[in-house]
């Protein structure tokens, strides 16, 4: 929020589009974020709970981050490379209740692991109404960023697992 108060107007993220580059700035990344915040609290999902994401890197990515941790839960980060077999581990490990994808075909595959994954309740991909829709509803009952102390857990990222199955590593507020 002091970043939205002190460059409002100044572009903090860009995206390539077909003719060139589409940039926005801090107040509508600010109000990205708030409707995600408030997303993920008509979802049920709030303080200590687990959201996943499997994407590369890009504004919705950044958004779900923020609209997570400003919630009080924790964001779990995967690439979109990786096997199902990871996804699976991770997102049962972590017990995830939301899982953020790129697209269409990583949700895909991931409800084909829903079985497996008793804590999810949720798969919605970026390019989906769905993602539209979860924002909508944000927008429409918006809530304050939660309270958060610096030794909560933030972020559970998991290790490549060379040595056996993925570790997740706790990185929290302070880090």
């Amino acid at each position: 929020s002091k970043s939205i108060e002190h460059f409002p107007s100044r572009p903090v993220f860009g995206t390539r589009k077909n003719h060139g580059w589409h940039f926005i700035t801090y107040t509508e990344f600010g109000a990205l974020v708030s409707a995600m915040r408030g997303g993920l609290a008509k979802l049920g999902i709030g303080r200590g709970e687990r959201v996943a994401v499997i994407s590369d890197n890009r504004v919705e990515w950044a958004v779900g981050s923020f609209g997570t941790l400003s919630s009080g839960a924790v964001y779990v980060p995967m690439y979109q490379a990786q096997k199902d077999s990871d996804f699976r581990y991770i997102l049962r490990d972590s017990g995830a209740t939301l899982v953020l994808c790129a697209n269409r075909e990583i949700a895909a595959r991931i409800e084909k692991l829903r079985p497996e994954l008793p804590e999810l309740k949720h798969i919605i991909a970026f390019d989906t109404p769905e993602w539209e829709a979860l924002l909508e509803q944000g927008r429409a009952q918006p809530v304050p960023p939660a309270p958060i102390d610096d030794r909560e857990l933030a972020f559970l990222i998991y290790t490549s697992g060379t040595t056996g199955d993925p570790k997740g590593v706790e990185l929290t507020h302070l880090n």
